[in-house]
């Protein structure tokens, strides 16, 4: 689905988030009809219809002062609450921004100034291109900032306080910036792991050649010295531009990192993924060697997203190309086996491509995983040379509640719901399994580990684990996984 916000002028989404009712939230950028950019953030019901409960129409326009601006990013709090990560040019200074609005699009005033948050850093060179949300209400930001003493950018992140001020615990002002590489650098994805470590993913330049980068850090800041080389581990593919524009974490620790790559038998991009193990170095139980490339239509193709499905399959969105020119981009999917291989069960090969017809194109920019296994994706198509912001859905074939027709799961109660401190799970199994017990957020990541992975045999268990705190109030999922199925039951927590 897409269609001008503004007759005859362009528009593109960048950022896309599902919440707990279906609902699907869109950001990105639009042109009006007084020639300039605006950031934008649109609400549709799962059926794909404009939400007119959000701002009454369905869409919001921010009131960035300083233009062209846009939006990279959007997220949904556990209380309902949605946050897009925005940025804007004033002075020839590009300018962070985070909007936070309640539920029905109002501007929430408890965050910021009247719920909008500018930060000026004062460089000449920045950019801010995602946002994720520590299981604390803690807001992390990440980018590029220049460094003015250099010839290069820097990795950057910046935590907010769940109130909008910058977080003074987080590397002493909130603004945490690091060398990596030795040339321009940016990221592209932050992951926040179980203990409270962020990862921040994206692509930096290492012996003269564009290298996928992981950086991890300690919850205050620092560098995580046990990860790579003092916390930065990177990944050459080829001799040419390898960029990773999103990451993924895995139950178990491991990092995966998708993008693309220059391809050594066509010489074009090709869609790409790479494994971490938890150390930083490359996962070669992962297609062989922690690589995995993928050759379509063996023009410029690539991934602009990544997601983790339940099962442990990856899902990779980006385009192709029929051709070695822009305009003949269609959308394009890609899903690989938990060990790197190509899922041929997903259309044939593991790889569907959605074409257009020869007078339009299309790019997929972000993916989001619903609440019942389907793929919801927003980017563009190109109609007579005019970019139009687009929302597409793809059936993945996943089953949420089991991964095989055959669960040896019998009987489960999960009490007290709500929650405020302990939590009982009661369960029956009718075969020796072994299993894990994770808590996630409605954005589909790990906030706490409840059980390692653990021998249960047949009959009654019964289980009591704590909430870890801080842990904002809100809606997730506590999941029980074995190798062959999983079990998802809504926890509410106060």
């Amino acid at each position: 689905m897409g269609a001008p916000i503004f007759t005859g002028q362009r528009s593109e989404g960048y950022g896309i988030g599902v919440q707990e009712d279906g609902k699907i939230l869109v950001s990105g950028y639009t042109r009006t009809t007084d020639g300039n950019e605006y950031a934008i953030v649109k609400r549709y019901k799962p059926d794909g219809t404009l939400d007119n409960s959000f701002n009454g129409s369905g869409i919001i326009i921010a009131p960035v002062e300083g233009s062209p601006s846009g939006s990279l990013g959007v997220i949904s709090q556990p209380d309902g609450k949605i946050v897009m990560l925005v940025g804007s040019y004033k002075d020839e200074e590009y300018r962070p921004g985070l909007f936070r609005f309640n539920s029905d699009g109002s501007p929430d005033n408890s965050f910021g100034t009247d719920g909008m948050v500018i930060t000026s850093l004062g460089a000449n060179s920045l950019g801010a291109g995602t946002i994720t949300l520590q299981p604390d209400g803690k807001i992390l930001v990440g980018g590029y900032i220049g460094d003015l003493g250099d010839t290069f950018d820097l990795f950057m992140v910046l935590r907010y306080l769940p109130d909008g001020k910058l977080d003074n615990s987080f590397d002493g002002d909130g603004i945490d910036t690091t060398h990596v590489g030795t040339n321009y650098t940016n990221i592209k994805s932050l992951l926040v792991q179980p203990d409270g470590k962020i990862i921040a993913v994206g692509y930096a330049t290492f012996d003269h050649s564009d290298e996928f980068a992981v950086v991890r850090y300690n919850s205050n800041g620092s560098l995580d010295h046990s990860f790579g080389d003092q916390g930065i581990a990177h990944a050459g593919i080829s001799d040419g531009e390898d960029w990773a524009y999103g990451g993924v974490l895995q139950p178990d620790g491991k990092i995966v990192a998708g993008g693309h790559s220059i391809s050594d038998i066509t010489g074009k991009f090709v869609f790409t993924a790479a494994r971490f193990n938890g150390d930083g170095t490359l996962d070669h139980n992962f297609n062989g060697d922690g690589i995995t490339t993928v050759i379509i239509s063996g023009m410029s193709d690539g991934a602009r997203s990544i997601i983790l499905q339940p099962d442990g399959k990856i899902v990779l969105g980006g385009y192709v190309h029929s051709d070695d020119v822009v305009q003949s981009a269609d959308m394009a999917v890609v899903r690989l086996n938990p060990n790197g291989i190509p899922d041929f069960t997903f259309d044939g090969d593991g790889v569907a491509v959605y074409e257009d017809n020869q007078d339009t194109s299309s790019t997929l920019n972000k993916i989001a995983l619903q609440p019942d296994g389907k793929i919801v994706g927003t980017g563009y198509f190109r109609v007579a040379g005019l970019n139009i912001l687009r929302v597409s859905r793809f059936i993945s074939g996943l089953t949420v509640s089991t991964k095989d027709e055959y669960t040896p799961l019998m009987d489960i109660s999960l009490f007290p719901n709500p929650v405020s401190d302990k939590v009982n799970l009661m369960y029956e199994l009718d075969r020796n399994e072994t299993i894990t017990v994770n808590l996630y957020d409605l954005q589909g990541r790990i906030v706490q580990q409840l059980l390692p992975s653990s021998q249960r045999n047949t009959g009654q268990h019964s289980e009591q684990f704590k909430i870890r705190r801080p842990l904002p109030s809100g809606n997730y999922f506590l999941n029980m996984e074995a190798k062959n199925w999983n079990n998802s039951m809504k926890v509410v927590i106060e």
